[in-house]
């Protein structure tokens, strides 16, 4: 992989457009010093128990490890439900397990990862981190016009999007979670298929979404001989149309000729001859280790100053405000000031006027008081505006306390908060009101703060 594709690749990790596609060969148990995915070792251990049952009945020596094959096999002697209960039994063992790559990548910033194993592994590994995720897997449903069956369904449209902050982790084909979900036989794996070809809904619009031709796709632990992958990358919007490039980490593993040329031309997907494990840790200490900017000297960094404008009654409200914006100023995203911070034996007047005078941004606390001063209303608030007409100030009006503002020389601004322009003193939680009003007055901040870079 080129030093520009790992860049690329980085840039695309820090502005939450990767994607991560996790094949079976991906979570992997190591027994009696053999490696191997737990899809197979799964095949072997419900192969030895038909054989038990059953020793009469032929298996393909050659096929014991190949869970479809197995599974069906299983299914088709034992029956669904002694077939799921091995299953369920199975993984109960390793429920609580995840490997080195699932923790590594769990760490970096995806905001969507499609598990095609029915393992938990994932999810165990945001949870090891106390990393906020959510979790669903597809189900099979003959009634589309009903998505019931579907736990990502139309009706949870509302639900947040999935986004590094709150990843979600889908399982394409069934979890453990919901052993019924499981695509674990040929006749499983043929319906499964039909339904995403038949019906557009088959796959969540919540994982669909995120499926953008903008982004760059990782393709880890997958077994590209298999045909009905093809049909999986064109169920999820995979195609011609992709900008983004595909990478396959696939180590040393020879595709047939037919294969790769077929996702090379239709996919655009390029396969790296570097294992999918030594592949993440690369990723992971490539986007840990980058070089961070090299921060702005502190007498020349920009800084705004912010002050607030309140009548005395107000004063509980200042101390509420200034208590929600203190993530910015321990940032030192900015620093604050009002009359409560003048020193004894200062000239008032002259030391207020002189903090308008090196504001950025005056926050108003708008309240019946705040009108029927003449001080503030008259004065301090005719300089503030003198300053914002110069191009030098921005002013923000909070609504704190009921009050005929609409005619105020202000109340055109398109600054004024709470955006929903209901007083504080009226909303129902007022923590509630700070909270907003703090990551509105955060956004002021950062616009400002590009102006006095620029």
């Amino acid at each position: 992989m080129l030093e520009d594709h790992w860049k690329d690749l980085l840039y695309a990790l820090t502005k939450g457009k990767c994607v991560v596609l996790l094949g079976a060969g991906l979570s992997v148990k190591n027994r009696d010093s053999v490696t191997r995915p737990l899809t197979e070792w799964l095949a072997l251990e419900l192969a030895d128990q038909l054989t038990q049952d059953y020793p009469d009945h032929p298996l393909v020596k050659t096929e014991l490890s190949q869970l479809l094959y197995v599974a069906t096999e299983y299914y088709n002697k034992k029956g669904k439900y002694n077939l799921l209960s091995a299953v369920e039994g199975f993984y109960s063992k390793h429920a609580k397990q995840c490997c080195e790559t699932h923790s590594l990548l769990a760490e970096l910033p995806l905001g969507l990862i499609i598990c095609s194993s029915p393992d938990l592994m994932v999810s165990e590994a945001y949870r090891q981190l106390f990393k906020s995720f959510d979790a669903a897997h597809y189900a099979y449903s003959k009634d589309r016009t009903s998505e019931a069956k579907n736990n990502l369904s139309e009706e949870n449209d509302s639900a947040p999007d999935a986004s590094p902050d709150n990843p979600l982790v889908y399982h394409l084909l069934g979890s453990i979670s919901n052993p019924d979900s499981l695509i674990l036989t040929e006749k499983d794996r043929l319906n499964f298929l039909e339904d995403i070809i038949r019906h557009n809904n088959a796959i969540s619009n919540k994982v669909l979404k995120q499926m953008t031709k903008d982004k760059i796709y990782l393709f880890l632990g997958f077994d590209f001989e298999q045909w009905h992958l093809r049909l999986l990358l064109r169920a999820l919007n995979l195609d011609e149309a992709q900008e983004a490039p595909l990478y396959a980490p696939n180590g040393q593993a020879q595709l047939n000729t037919g294969a790769m040329v077929f996702f090379q031309r239709q996919y655009k997907l390029e396969f790296l001859q570097i294992s999918s494990e030594t592949f993440v840790r690369e990723l992971h200490e490539r986007y840990f280790n980058a070089p961070q900017p090299t921060p702005v000297n502190d007498a020349v960094e920009a800084k705004i100053n912010v002050y607030y404008m309140y009548h005395e009654q107000d004063e509980a409200l200042k101390v509420q405000l200034d208590q929600s914006l203190a993530p910015l100023r321990l940032s030192r995203k900015i620093k604050t000031w009002d009359e409560s911070k003048l020193l004894p034996g200062a000239e008032w007047k002259e030391e207020i006027a002189r903090q308008i005078e090196q504001a950025n941004l005056v926050l108003l606390l708008v309240s019946s008081d705040f009108m029927a001063s003449e001080e503030l209303y008259q004065g301090q608030l005719q300089q503030a505006l003198q300053r914002q007409r110069q191009g030098k100030a921005a002013i923000c009006p909070i609504l704190a306390r009921p009050s005929y503002y609409e005619t105020a020389v202000f109340s055109k601004l398109h600054s004024i908060l709470p955006r929903n322009k209901k007083f504080i003193t009226l909303w129902d939680n007022e923590d509630e009101a700070f909270r907003h009003i703090a990551m509105e007055v955060e956004k002021i901040v950062d616009v400002l703060t590009e102006n006095l870079k620029t």
